[in-house]
């Protein structure tokens, strides 16, 4: 995935014990360096960049949120990790958000999803054998100073738009050949990222045998919460050209 920032690092190579580092005193460390962080597109990485067997943890320090402030994301583990942010307000860290996520985490990135100025900061999980991850999103709230959790979908390719109709990122899954395909439109609300509609490909019979398939369409019925709620489903033809269109054609037309 793409980002807005260039990563240039300081990294220190992993000893075995990263889980244990004491945060307070490596973020304490940069504080005294604010002066090394004035080109906005550089990143310190004085831990790790990517989890792998050896990195068990990742810290991440520059102005990738807004290109101004200096801010630190502290993620503790590659599974069940608690992914923490802070900012530099003069030379003290201040606390601004955290949140336990269940999920796998490979690598974080940073990239403006909602047009507000803002990168969001993104974490990606591990990919399996279809190219598909999870993909968790954290937004920075102005109003609050802090950063929350915005939302979450797993696969692995995507796309934005962001223009006077709303702010919208474009989710395509497609797995193995016995799992469902389907294409989801996301959209900003509230800070949160929620699903809007969506239209999925499945199988009837999961075999080698049949190739019937359904043709599923859902959409959030507030367009404010994370609900998607049935509206038809219906045996898929090509040769119908409505339900055709609706899948060929579904982020064209949406």
């Amino acid at each position: 995935m793409q980002t807005n920032t260039t990563a240039t690092a300081e990294t220190m190579p992993d000893t075995g014990f990263v889980s244990k580092v004491n945060v307070d005193k490596i973020l304490n460390n940069y504080a005294s360096k604010a002066a090394e962080f004035d080109k906005s597109d550089s990143l310190f990485y004085p831990v790790g960049r990517y989890m792998d067997e050896d990195t068990s943890r990742i810290i991440v320090i520059g102005k990738f949120i807004d290109h101004q402030k200096v801010y630190a994301v502290d993620i503790s583990s590659q599974m069940n990790a608690t992914v923490s942010f802070y900012c530099l307000n003069g030379k003290q860290w201040q606390k601004i958000g955290s949140h336990e996520t269940p999920n796998d985490i490979l690598k974080v990135a940073f990239k403006d999803y909602d047009g507000d100025g803002k990168n969001e900061i993104i974490t990606e999980g591990h990919y399996n054998m279809n190219g598909n991850f999870c993909n968790e999103f954290y937004h920075f709230s102005v109003a609050n100073n802090t950063v929350n959790y915005a939302g979450s979908f797993f696969a692995g390719v995507y796309d934005y738009e962001i223009g006077e109709g709303g702010k919208t990122l474009k989710v395509e899954y497609g797995g193995s050949w016995y799992m469902p395909q389907s294409k989801t439109i996301y959209g900003w609300r509230n800070e949160k990222l929620i699903p809007l509609r969506q239209v999925t490909l499945r199988l009837k019979r999961v075999d080698m045998e049949h190739e019937a398939q359904w043709i599923i369409y859902e959409e959030n019925p507030t367009f404010d919460k994370d609900t998607l709620v049935q509206k038809f489903k219906k045996t898929y033809c090509e040769k119908n050209q409505k339900r055709y269109d609706l899948w060929e054609n579904f982020f064209l037309n949406n």
